[in-house]
């Protein structure tokens, strides 16, 4: 029984093996709980297990009172052998580092660190910021400014040895539109430096206008450009697409973010785009057409007819397509005129992109009232066209004829409200005979003889 006993204990050794092997520990550490004004706060974290694991570089801790300087890490790994057993230990180090901007104590919020799909959290730490005294501290002897991170004696350069330039432009497709135009606005980051990476903190809105995305890369593509005569990295942050409401001067919206540049360690700065503005003007009011429903853009547009000779009951398609740019969601579709005939309300199919760049194609359907030729009724769509500064309108064919053929006959007044919905002619008889339903007296038979 005692063999039997220590078979299972053997068993779950070997099924718990491969766990306890792959157990990942997470430390954390500050280098002192108390420090002064002119010495830096050193956070450490440390992710070890016995076997590899993946996960992303964890975000600074956010303290409060004081500014993050600058963040490094490391990789190591090692084995050893102990008795019959090799142990082998994969650890990952990372070391912030920061700058206290006041005195007094602050607390150190718990992080959360996300390791192979699993989230660990570090404890809380208390740190006070004393008055250094004198020229005594042990690290610089020195206060240092916290906004002067460049001076700082814990990054591995001095403020004249780098040398580069990151920042965010906000580039407009047009700095002067019409109320209702659509404008596009690009984002882009520039630098001399090597950005590994950008995160957008914040995108800040302003009065006057509505907004959606256009393009969002999530990879930063690179391209040489050439601004204020030096040469620049350029990549696309975003690109959103502005719809003014209002008149006057509008801010465009403003972004925030932090870029991870790489120079003998990681620099984290923390970038906002410059402040640009739109001229809103109002459309005209002179020679507004009759048909204008709020259309702002560049459209052309097309129509097609489904058939020129058609039974009576039977639907001509027709189809009108806009297409261009423009603001597409915030005008109404043109109905036709009403005439002989009775028209649908259009079926939109949208092929566009925010909204505003593509096409859109409406299709109506129509059924003749009666038989013969008719003409199509009136239809008209007018815009403003902001390239030409003024309004341009579209009309449908009119007076374009249609043939019902004679044998429709059959079915006049189908289509009339005021009249039954029959068939013409009818077939008259004197009377008509009662025809037994000899299927239905086969079934009675049946159920009650079964």
């Amino acid at each position: 029984m005692n063999i039997k006993r220590y078979g299972y204990l053997l068993a779950a050794l070997f099924i718990l093996l491969p766990w306890a092997l792959g157990a990942i520990n997470v430390t954390a550490s500050v280098n002192k709980y108390t420090i002064t004004m002119a010495e830096r706060l050193s956070i450490g974290l440390q992710v070890s297990s016995e076997s590899s694991f993946s996960m992303s570089e964890p975000s600074p801790p956010q303290i409060p009172n004081f500014s993050f300087v600058n963040m490094r890490s490391s990789s190591s790994s090692s084995s050893s052998i102990v008795g019959f057993r090799t142990t082998r230990t994969v650890s990952r180090t990372f070391t912030y580092i920061y700058n206290p901007r006041s005195e007094g104590s602050t607390k150190i919020p718990a992080q959360q660190i996300r390791v192979a799909n699993k989230v660990y959290t570090t404890p809380e730490f208390e740190v006070t910021v004393v008055k250094a005294v004198g020229s005594s501290s042990p690290q610089t002897g020195r206060a240092i400014d916290p906004n002067d991170i460049f001076n700082d004696p814990d990054l591995p350069w001095s403020a004249s040895g780098i040398q580069g330039n990151t920042m965010i432009l906000a580039q407009l497709q047009s700095n002067k539109v019409y109320r209702a135009q659509p404008v596009i606005v690009s984002y882009y980051l520039y630098t001399d430096q090597m950005v590994r990476s950008f995160n957008l903190d914040e995108e800040r809105d302003y009065p006057g206008y509505g907004k959606s995305v256009y393009e969002q890369p999530s990879m930063l593509n690179y391209e040489v450009v050439n601004y204020q005569g030096k040469r620049f990295q350029r990549a696309l942050i975003k690109r959103i697409v502005l719809l003014p409401n209002e008149t006057g001067t509008l801010q465009v919206p403003r972004l925030k973010g932090t870029a991870r540049i790489y120079e003998f360690g990681y620099l984290s700065q923390s970038l906002t785009s410059q402040d640009k503005y739109l001229e809103v003007q109002p459309l005209p009011t002179a020679r507004v057409p009759q048909s204008f429903n709020g259309a702002v853009g560049t459209f052309h547009l097309s129509e097609t007819i489904s058939a020129k000779d058609i039974s009576l009951g039977e639907a001509i398609t027709f189809s009108l397509r806009i297409a261009g740019t423009g603001n597409f969601n915030h005008f109404a579709n043109p109905q036709f005129e009403s005439g002989a005939a009775q028209i649908s309300s259009p079926v939109a199919v949208d092929r566009l992109n925010a909204g505003i760049d593509g096409s859109r194609t409406l299709y109506y359907t129509i059924i003749p009232s009666e038989k013969g030729s008719f003409s199509l009724p009136g239809l008209s769509f007018a815009w403003f066209d902001p390239d030409l500064g003024g309004y341009r309108e579209y009309q449908a064919p009119a007076g374009d004829q249609r043939e019902s053929s004679e044998c429709d006959q059959l079915f006049s007044g189908l289509l009339d409200s005021g009249m039954p919905k029959t068939m013409h002619p009818m077939l008259v008889r004197p009377y008509y005979p009662n025809y037994r339903n000899y299927l239905h007296t086969i079934l009675v038979f049946g159920f009650w003889f079964r």
